[in-house]
């Protein structure tokens, strides 16, 4: 478990600052644990360069050896520009890496097409993104759950930065859930829907820098972008696999929230073979699951104050996400951290109430991730 907190911008008109706030939900994806797919078509935040000694061709792999490497380790899926060899057929515009070794010299491999036996100082270059996305552009990542149970039960997310159509250089984000990944780039298998998170910005926010928070492990994660920017800016999404009655994981569904000025939405992906996925109110007046006074502006009484977890709705009677936690606008100042006992253990969760609208019950009750 793990926490962080950093300032980026929230705009989008060009590739640094687009780059500032979309590159921090990926390295919070891999700080936590999650592992990036090898599906194809996904954004290169930075070039990766490989220093090429040959190539060995086998039937219909050629396979580059390379004796080091510079910027992120190379992975399956990547498009990479080769030059340098003497035998032309050697240099490609792009090759798709369909093996890796790993380690810091090693082999690639890609499809064979002109490639001939060589050997010969080469370079592989990744194909990085080289400009901002325009208006109603969109480029993905797409991650799946890093534990144990991912073997046996897995989960996908992917997550599509961009700018909204309407409005150049104001952010948006699209996310999907799903149980599979079909190499390309799609989302297959028990699937959700494929939803959208995005501020009110006319034309983005600019160079200032607002404070975006993030939490996870290999099997949870959650994020509040651009928390201090405007109540009508701040984008939350949390995601937990099914609990048991202790507060353990199990690999029935996987629950997802999010919350923005679009909407704030609840969906539920089951195990193939399991269910078909569910989806909690996706329109502008969605909530999530949660128990809360339904007309209060407070819960406090006794010396105490009322929160509530959220329960994924899956047809059954169930046990409530340790991912979020809601609380009454008056009850906590913006940016609080609390402790609740759940499950028999403290947990500790982060409120916001710079969120656009309610997310409980009702139209009453704000956000908190969890924060550990």
């Amino acid at each position: 478990m793990a926490y962080l907190t950093s300032s980026h911008a929230a705009d989008t008109s060009t590739l640094a600052l687009f780059k500032d706030w979309a590159k921090a939900i990926s390295d919070a994806f891999a700080a936590f644990g999650w592992v990036q797919t090898n599906d194809t078509g996904q954004v290169v935040w930075t070039a990766t360069v490989l220093t090429f000694t040959e190539v060995q061709v086998v039937g219909a792999v050629a396979t580059y050896l390379y004796s080091s490497y510079v910027g992120p380790a190379p992975r399956v899926g990547m498009s990479v520009i080769v030059t340098g060899f003497g035998t032309a057929g050697n240099n490609l515009n792009p090759g798709v890496l369909t093996a890796v070794s790993g380690g810091a010299s090693g082999t690639v491999a890609m499809t064979t097409s002109t490639q001939a036996n060589e050997v010969h100082a080469g370079s592989g270059t990744t194909t990085a993104l080289a400009a901002a996305p325009g208006a109603g552009v969109y480029v993905y990542e797409i991650w799946g759950m890093g534990d144990a149970l991912q073997a046996t039960s897995p989960f996908y997310l992917k997550l599509e930065c961009g700018t909204i159509a309407s409005q150049g250089g104001c952010p948006n984000i699209y996310f999907t859930i799903g149980t599979g990944v079909n190499g390309a780039g799609s989302i297959s298998g028990n699937t959700g829907t494929r939803t959208t998170m995005k501020g009110s910005y006319a034309a983005g926010g600019g160079a200032t820098l607002y404070e975006c928070n993030f939490c996870g492990s290999s099997d949870y994660f959650g994020m509040m972008l651009w928390r201090l920017a405007g109540t009508a800016n701040v984008s939350v999404l949390c995601m937990e696999r099914s609990k048991d009655s202790l507060g353990a994981n199990t690999g029935d569904y996987l629950t997802i929230n999010s919350a923005s000025y679009n909407a704030n939405t609840q969906q539920t992906v089951f195990k193939v073979g399991l269910g078909t996925n569910t989806t909690l109110e996706t329109g502008t007046t969605g909530r999530w699951a949660t128990i809360l006074p339904i007309t209060s502006t407070t819960g406090s009484q006794n010396n105490k104050t009322h929160v509530s977890p959220v329960y994924p709705l899956v047809g059954q009677v169930t046990y409530p996400s340790i991912m979020a936690m809601v609380v009454l606008s008056a009850d906590l100042v913006e940016g609080s951290v609390f402790t609740v006992q759940i499950y028999g253990t403290n947990h500790n969760y982060l409120f916001t109430k710079s969120n656009y609208s309610a997310v409980g019950n009702q139209g009453v009750g704000w956000p908190s991730i969890r924060w550990e």
